[in-house]
């Protein structure tokens, strides 16, 4: 299974009030623009707030399957892409120097097997000095599962791309052992599996939304007969129930494309998406509205629907926003004013 930003720390993170998110944040909410792009299973670090000196925090969990396992080997192995830098954090008090940064080794974001965490990592001596430097030291794995890690610095590099070899769930985590504070993160890590850059539990919805909008044009045809035969004698909400499904075949086939093109393209528009959720809310609103003015007509009562109307405008925008918001918590590291707004 996929989850989302589970995150947990061994000293308490700062915040990172960074004013280019928040407006963001905004635009996607009262605007619906969609300034996020669907770049393989991706985590995004915007600017956010690197782990102080000596920390370690953990941000998500991948789910990677090996070539033998999945269900479509079109793109080989299963490979992570690592774009990261530092940068100094001008917010803070004492911000970090970026030429210190440049130098600076102790700064590490790692994938390692969620299963194994607790015995890879000694949350009380995960650092340790060689080479000159601090930094992460992991136990050895025996399970053969990945271990990942990638020193990000102040200097702009090539990406750092490596493959996994085993089926399962991987976690993010970042890692500073050294003595500098005072930077932020920014950059990506991205997994590819070999069925494309879709996300594992995602990759059968593509199948899912297909079949289901079969089903919405086979109910749609033999709705849409039956209306038109009796169009004499069908209410209001029978003529509903053709709309919605209508509305129930635009949402699967805009859903499926979204999925579909995500998996052949490290990179897609959110049309689809955006499309697929305003059916979907539409088709909803429809619905319950059909349900109420029936109970309504039962009841032959016939005044206050302008109510039902607006109670299910309140809702279509509240759920709207709870979507935008989910997909931006998803894949990128938020701060608490950013999910709060």
């Amino acid at each position: 299974s996929h989850f989302g930003s589970s995150c947990w720390t061994h000293a308490q993170p700062r915040a990172s009030p960074t004013m280019r998110k928040v407006t963001a944040t905004f635009a996607v909410l009262l605007g619906g623009a969609t300034p996020w792009g669907a770049v393989a299973d991706s985590y995004r670090f915007d600017e956010m707030m690197a782990p102080v000196a000596y920390t370690m925090q953990s941000h998500y969990y991948f789910y990677v399957y090996s070539a033998a396992d999945a269900p479509d080997r079109s793109y080989g192995e299963p490979t992570v892409t690592m774009k990261l830098t530092l940068a100094p954090d001008n917010e803070s008090p004492k911000p970090a120097d970026l030429t210190a940064l440049v130098g600076y080794k102790s700064v590490e974001v790692s994938v390692l097997p969620a299963a194994d965490l607790d015995k890879l990592v000694d949350e009380f001596a995960f650092c340790a000095y060689k080479d000159g430097f601090s930094s992460f030291s992991p136990r050895p794995n025996i399970s053969g599962g990945a271990i990942i890690t990638h020193r990000v610095s102040g200097q702009k590099g090539e990406p750092h791309i490596d493959r996994i070899a085993k089926t399962g769930m991987y976690a993010l985590i970042t890692t500073n052992c050294g003595n500098l504070t005072g930077f932020r993160l920014t950059g990506s890590v991205s997994v590819q599996n070999p069925h494309g850059y879709l996300r594992a539990p995602d990759y059968n919805k593509q199948t899912l939304y297909a079949s289901l909008a079969v089903v919405y044009m086979a109910i749609l045809i033999i709705w849409g007969a039956l209306v038109a035969q009796w169009r004499g004698q069908v209410n209001a909400v029978q003529k509903e129930l053709l709309v919605i499904s209508l509305i129930g075949v635009g949402e699967c086939v805009s859903t499926y494309m979204f999925y579909h093109n995500w998996n052949k393209a490290d990179e897609v528009s959110d049309l689809y998406f955006l499309a697929g959720s305003v059916l979907s809310l539409l088709k909803i609103c429809m619905s319950f509205r059909g349900v109420l003015l029936l109970s309504k007509l039962l009841c032959e009562e016939v005044s206050g629907s302008h109510k039902i109307d607006v109670a299910l405008a309140i809702y279509a925008g509240a759920n709207f926003n709870f979507r935008l918001l989910e997909r931006f918590r998803a894949g990128y590291g938020l701060d608490s004013k950013a999910l709060l707004i």
